[in-house]
């Protein structure tokens, strides 16, 4: 089992407590540090006034900002404290042994994936989709074992936040990959939106929020 990896009642999940990394805000000294100052001449404003016209500050070159040879220290930063590190969230990034775990056990490459279309979550909101590669053919012409360790070098070095594999804070039952003329696609065939019956609720908010009304088809409705 992976180190934070835990078994629960409901499902697998990522055990973050007591875990953390490096904060991407500061140095290692825990302090935050700019490279550039308000322009000194047109104090950020980009432009002076001359003869009734605004010109650009030459001084700044228009930015309202300098660049300085040394970066001033500015103190201890706010995002971790002056500790330099933070504790991890499920919008980090998954290391390696995680990732190895979760391609060991979950992924499946051998249930076929039945549906005769393609829902709106999938094909335009990308819901459920964990990692793919667009790759018009080649996939298509290698065994199964090639095509396994290709998809296994990709998800392991790609980028891999916690929250692309979670469903409620869960780990999928299984991850389907899908293979096709157009490249494969790793699906969380356990997404209770995966099928298109439903939108996530901040989808359908921010929608809302734009006045877009849309019908989702279902296997049911008449096409």
């Amino acid at each position: 089992m992976c180190s934070t990896i835990q078994s629960t009642p409901q499902g697998f999940k990522f055990n973050f407590e007591g875990k953390t990394r490096e904060c991407f805000h500061c140095q290692p000294d825990g302090k935050t540090r700019h490279w550039t100052e308000e322009c000194s001449v047109c104090k950020g404003k980009r432009k002076l006034p001359k003869n009734g016209r605004n010109y650009k500050c030459k001084n700044c070159n228009g930015n309202g900002y300098v660049s300085l040879k040394t970066p001033k220290i500015m103190g201890d930063c706010i995002n971790c404290g002056g500790t330099h590190y933070v504790e991890i969230n499920k919008y980090d990034s998954m290391n390696d042994e995680e990732k190895t775990w979760i391609f060991d056990n979950l992924f499946n490459f051998e249930k076929p994936y039945t549906k005769p279309y393609s829902s709106f979550n999938e094909g335009y909101l990308g819901m459920g989709i964990v990692c793919g590669v667009t790759d018009y053919g080649r996939y298509l012409k290698m065994t199964k074992d090639q095509f396994r360790n290709e998809v296994k070098e990709i998800f392991l070095r790609s980028y891999g936040q916690y929250v692309s594999v979670l469903k409620d804070d869960y780990l999928p039952k299984e991850i389907l990959i899908r293979r096709g003329d157009s490249g494969w696609n790793a699906w969380d065939d356990d997404s209770k939106y995966l099928n298109g019956d439903s939108l996530d609720p901040l989808t359908a908010e921010m929608l809302a929020d734009m006045g877009i009304e849309l019908t989702i088809e279902t296997e049911e409705t008449e096409r």
